[in-house]
């Protein structure tokens, strides 16, 4: 089984992203347990990219719960790691179907 650690670790550094914003404990559990899930997701060669979008989906919505200006701040930095994410699958899957 194919085991992609710099793509979960990818992910994770979302995680760093929006702690280093200061989001209250509470509130940050949350985005830390969707950013789990992307995270399994993206780690090894069973991915789902459907799941990916609707736990990304869910991150937004998440997001859209705090105050501003953090919200937008934290939408930008979901919408850059959803496109890193896809930038990353889309090269595994020209280097695995090859």
């Amino acid at each position: 089984m194919a085991y992609y650690p710099k793509d979960a670790a990818a992910v994770q550094r979302l995680r760093e992203q929006i702690e280093a914003l200061g989001v209250p404990l509470i509130l940050m559990r949350k985005f830390i347990q969707l950013i789990g899930a992307i995270t399994v997701q993206v780690e090894d060669e069973y991915t789902s990219r459907r799941v990916i979008a609707t736990v990304f989906a869910a991150l937004v919505q998440q997001a859209e719960e705090i105050r501003q200006p953090e919200s937008d701040r934290i939408k930008e930095l979901i919408e850059a790691c959803r496109i890193d994410v896809e930038r990353r699958l889309a090269r595994r899957k020209v280097r695995t179907s090859a």
